[in-house]
Order: structure tokens, then sequence, then C-alpha cells
């Protein structure tokens, strides 16, 4: 039976998608963790926002507090820096990035899952809602991308 996703493992992958795209990134996934240490579950939860909600909260009251040692489970490489928060959900973290992309990533080993191309830096955080992924670009548009492939649905 898969362990209950936690607020620690959570938030450690935000933390490890976050630290990696600002720190450029060092290229494919990490050895595994220790044997000690639980790997990441495909649910790992839902943030799908900035803030975690409309009314930007922060919080995921359903989720508990850490109960061990933060661990890297893995690094994912992005061309260039990100600046905004990642959004998660279903198991893939989606991430806007200077390199004019938007990523989808998988929560459990950071794998690239797809990339949409914008016309410039996409600086602002994603949001996920009913399998579209919605993000801005400094190209002027606004994007909804189908969340299953990237594939775009609109943009105005």
């Amino acid at each position: 039976m898969a362990e209950r996703q936690t607020r620690r493992r959570y938030l450690a992958t935000l933390g490890v998608v976050g630290a990696a795209g600002l720190a450029g990134c060092s290229g494919g996934a990490d050895s595994p963790p220790p044997a000690d240490e639980a790997a990441i579950p495909a649910d790992i939860g839902t943030w799908p926002t900035f803030g975690h909600d409309a009314a930007n909260t922060g919080t995921a009251p359903q989720e508990v507090g850490p109960t061990r040692s933060l661990v890297v489970q893995w690094r994912a490489t992005i061309e260039d820096r990100v600046v905004a928060s990642p959004a998660v959900v279903d198991g893939t973290v989606y991430v806007g990035s200077d390199d004019d992309a938007v990523h989808a990533l998988s929560a459990v080993d950071g794998g690239e899952q797809w990339r949409f191309e914008t016309g410039h830096i996409v600086r602002g955080s994603p949001a996920v809602a009913d399998g579209t992924v919605y993000a801005g670009s400094h190209d002027g548009y606004v994007y909804a991308l189908a969340a299953a492939d990237g594939s775009l649905v609109w943009q105005f």
C-alpha cells in the first residue's frame, strides 16, 4: 500500500524544482534516494497554482507536516533560470522558465514529460485546472495547454 503523501515530501519536491531551476540545474536525474528514504509516490498531492488556491492561502490543510529531514530526490535540467513557483497536479510539476518555455516534469523522478515553447520568457507561476495548464509569457500571450501532452488549446 502506498504511503500517504506528507507535506514535507510535497514541499521537498517544490523546493528541489525551484532550487534546481534557480541554480541553472546540473543535468539529468540524480541517483535514487538511500534505501532508508521513501521514494516520492506518484500521488504526490496537489498544489495547482501560486499560493495553493484562489485565495493564495499557501496552505494545504489536507496534508501533514514534516516528519523527517528533507533529502534531494531528483534534479531536472532546465536551460535557464526559474523564478516562479511551480504547480503540481496529478504527479506532474509544471514550471515556466527564462528559456521561453513551459515545462512538465514527473514529480516522481524529474523526467521531462513535455515542453511548450512560447515567444519569450515565462516568469509567472502556471495554474492548472480541469486538465489545462495556464501560463503567461512575456511575449504578451496567455497560453492554455493540455496538461496531458502540452498541446496548445488556445492563446490570447
